[in-house]
């Protein structure tokens, strides 16, 4: 096994191999996101993109492009049929999968998005 990255969890030290590395940013990935299924997953960028990437394919199927400035937070419905983006443009994107476009965007900040979560069980949003 070839020992890459050391990880440390409270008293617990696990040593994991690197699997694969994807590049497709210009710039700083800052956020990730795995899709509940497990098949593909987010990355938001200071390139102001947002990535669909597929795990099995080994690269980027989609890119959404509509952020003013950098990508800060990505996260997946629960459902798995939409993502949504927040930036330092201070806007939430809600994106549909399926047909890979913008259905919303939320300006309901005053400053950069830096965090998003849904609630696991109701279709709730909350960002900081």
């Amino acid at each position: 096994m070839n020992k890459k990255l050391l990880v440390i969890f409270g008293s617990f030290v696990l040593l994991y191999a690197v699997v694969r590395t994807l590049t497709g940013h210009r710039s700083n990935c800052i956020a990730v996101d795995f899709h509940p299924f497990g098949e593909f997953f987010a990355s938001g960028s200071l390139d102001t993109n947002l990535k669909i990437w597929d795990i099995r394919r080994k690269g980027c199927i989609h890119t959404y492009k509509g952020h003013t400035r950098g990508v800060n937070a990505v996260k997946f419905t629960p459902d798995g049929r939409w993502v949504v983006s927040g930036g330092e443009d201070n806007i939430i994107k809600l994106w549909d999968l399926t047909a890979g476009k913008l259905l919303h965007e939320f300006k309901i900040h005053e400053g950069q998005i830096q965090c998003i979560d849904f609630h696991p069980h109701e279709f709730l949003l909350a960002s900081g």
